[in-house]
């Protein structure tokens, strides 16, 4: 009997145990939700840094914000994980921030290989490239041979410049401006939208969105004949291999997956100081709305096969043809860079042409880089009257390595914008590790010859920079200040031109609304310093650098990003949210897709002819 009852006993403290870790140490689950909300809250009052000029500027209250994803939490009881994600993703989403996003522990996407641009009020096709799937990706992504066909079917039906009339029964205008609800804010900017088209055909669940199976139906009218035809295409669909279960213990999983930063060991100075100096000045999510480019589990094997088999030309193109007859141009090359002299179609004048889809590269890769677009910009210098450079659809990256492509395009300083950096105790300890790297005077070929950072020559003035922007961080916080005044980033306040290349010609650069962060800041440079003219769109507004912060979740948040500075422009005004406006604005028009962009090309060289 005595036995029984310890049985029944340790029974019901077994049970008991359960019932407390099943509902949270006795909360509810959407106790948990809130509390977890809660935490990004915290997060994003202490690290974020644009809150003031949100309020300001869009007449943000971030309480109020918080409030009321508190209430859709509690009214609507989410019984999925994807609810409550949309449920943060409206919360953070409400700061109108492109580097704010949240990460989600999920492998589950689909995607149509299409690709779709908006024209005034149409949305058209605008590359079918796409639909050559390669083997590799046929394998990996287990695509029937059925599907096969129909995708290679469905390149004798359509062609660019052809408009999408609706979505699933909808009229797409509607379809893509629900997607830039859900997923983008209520942003109707001119990124806004290129946002939402590029999310058309591509639906990732570690993005918190929603992903569709099955078909999905299209009816479109042909620019050549008018006719209207409806297609029944497949999405592409790659599976959710996280359960979606709330008391699932992630910890393992997380661990297996999350990319954390590694610290090298070696005691070579430079990359020490460039290892502390790293900031992000790039925006993921843009990065991320391509479905070639998807880092997790199921695109690490691809992205090898790429380079090995399907990347053989490692220059990256943009978007445009030659801007007129090609007399020269880089080779297959390391870098990637993509680079050519042309003759001008009008006055047969020759000009350079330059792409630079990136500024995130790597310290090895950045030096690289520049050691190559040295070359090319001092061949150009020697031989062309001018050069177009092209940032179009690019998201950014490193502030130093886009400093060092900056010192190659002048002869003279070229003043930089100032930044308010939001501070915490680990921004103090990290610049104070920092100036004690810095401590010892530099010394010509200490290291090797003409050492960089990330491609940016580092010497005695950098050095003095660096530590003195050091000592101002160290300062502000022992005033007790969590905000600093205008600084110039990393007390660099203007850009020495490089000692080997100066390239003084006229620059047109191209911009468009898919230029972010540190494309952002390169126009805005230029453009500030009176070096170049910018011709294109309005570019996105994204005006800081972005940390990641880790996130512990029974919901599968796995991180979230924040923008921890804010900068500011010559005129005293950020660049956050406002982006660069070009001296001569062009949009895209459906005659471009139609014709292969000889519109566009016509109005570039009419352009450089008018800067020559």
């Amino acid at each position: 009997m005595k036995l029984l009852l310890k049985k029944k006993f340790f029974l019901w403290i077994f049970s008991f145990h359960l019932l407390l870790f099943s509902q949270g140490w006795g909360y509810t689950i959407h106790e948990q939700m809130v509390q977890d909300l809660d935490v990004i809250k915290s997060q994003l009052l202490v690290n974020y840094a644009p809150l003031e000029w949100k309020k300001e500027y869009l007449h943000l209250d971030i309480k109020e914000a918080y409030q009321q994803a508190k209430e859709k939490i509690e009214e609507q009881k989410p019984s999925t994980a994807q609810q409550y994600h949309q449920i943060v993703n409206q919360f953070l989403g409400s700061l109108k921030d492109y580097h704010v996003r949240v990460n989600y522990f999920a492998t589950e996407f689909s995607f149509f290989p299409i690709k779709v641009k908006k024209i005034n009020e149409q949305f058209c096709f605008s590359d079918l490239s796409f639909l050559n799937l390669s083997s590799q990706e046929i394998q990996l992504l287990a695509i029937s041979s059925a599907q096969v066909t129909q995708i290679n079917e469905l390149r004798k039906k359509i062609s660019v410049g052809d408009s999408i009339l609706e979505f699933n029964g909808v009229p797409i205008k509607r379809v893509v401006e629900s997607l830039i609800d859900e997923n983008f804010n209520g942003d109707r900017s001119l990124t806004g939208y290129e946002l939402a088209v590029r999310n058309l055909f591509f639906r990732k669940a570690s993005l918190g969105q929603k992903v569709p199976k099955g078909t999905f139906k299209v009816k479109i009218r042909s620019h050549q004949t008018g006719k209207i035809a409806i297609l029944t295409l497949p999405w592409l669909s790659a599976p959710e291999l996280v359960y979606d279960h709330f008391l699932k213990d992630r910890s393992d999983f997380q661990a297996s997956t999350a990319k954390l930063a590694s610290h090298s060991s070696s005691n070579n100075v430079i990359n020490n100081i460039s290892e502390l100096m790293k900031k992000d000045y790039s925006v993921h999510l843009a990065k991320e709305l391509n479905w070639r480019q998807v880092s997790d589990i199921f695109f690490d094997k691809i992205a090898f096969d790429f380079e090995k088999n399907y990347n053989k030309d490692n220059r990256v193109k943009g978007f445009l043809p030659p801007l007129g007859e090609i007399t020269w141009q880089t080779r297959f090359n390391k870098s990637g860079l993509y680079a050519y002299l042309y003759k001008d179609p009008v006055t047969g004048e020759e000009n350079g042409y330059l792409y630079l889809p990136t500024f995130g590269l790597s310290h090895e890769d950045a030096e690289l880089y520049i050691v190559e677009l040295e070359q090319v910009l001092t061949k150009f210098h020697q031989e062309a009257n001018g050069l177009v450079l092209d940032i179009t659809n690019n998201t950014g990256g490193s502030l130093l390595f886009m400093y060092a492509v900056l010192s190659l395009l002048t002869d003279i300083p070229l003043q930089l914008p100032t930044e308010r950096e939001i501070l915490t105790q680990q921004k103090v300890l990290q610049q104070a590790q920092l100036h004690r790297s810095l401590a010892d005077s530099f010394i010509e070929n200490q290291f090797f010859a003409n050492p960089t950072l990330s491609g940016y020559e580092y010497n005695e003035k950098l050095r003095l920079q660096l530590r003195q922007h050091a000592e101002e961080i160290i300062e502000t916080w022992k005033q007790g200040e969590v905000f600093t005044p205008p600084l110039y980033a990393m007390g660099i306040d203007t850009i020495e031109p490089n000692r080997s290349c100066q390239f003084t010609k006229p620059i047109l650069v191209l911009v468009n609304a898919y230029c972010f962060s540190c494309a952002d800041f390169f126009p805005a440079i230029l453009q500030d310093n009176g070096r170049a003219v910018i011709f294109g769109e309005k570019t996105a507004g994204a005006g800081g650098y972005v940390l990641p912060y880790f996130h512990s979740s029974r919901f599968g948040v796995s991180s979230y990003s924040l923008t921890g500075s804010l900068a500011y422009r010559s005129n005293g005004l950020p660049i956050e949210n406002l982006g660069v406006t070009p001296d001569i604005p062009y949009s895209l028009k459906k005659k471009d897709l139609i014709e292969n962009y000889q519109p566009y090309i016509q109005q570039v060289n009419a352009a450089m002819q008018q800067l020559l």
